[in-house]
């Protein structure tokens, strides 16, 4: 909802920071999940594909944000 009102860059940003601190927040709980599940002997592997380019640039940019806070 915020991301689709007129705002400044910096709530855009903050926005789009939220955003992708969710998505790895969800991908946390997933691996304490999978976690549960390895002690339980019932899990899975998957082979799936994933974009490292993307996954490094997020991590860089989370964490150049924290530095900023602190």
């Amino acid at each position: 909802m915020i991301a689709e009102e007129q705002v400044n860059d910096t709530v855009k940003e903050y926005c789009k920071l939220l955003l992708r601190s969710g998505k790895s927040l969800k991908v946390i709980v997933n691996d304490i999940l999978d976690l549960s599940r390895i002690e339980a002997g019932r899990f899975e592997l998957v082979n799936s594909e994933m974009d490292l380019k993307e996954l490094v640039e997020n991590t860089i940019k989370n964490y150049k944000h924290q530095n900023k806070n602190t």
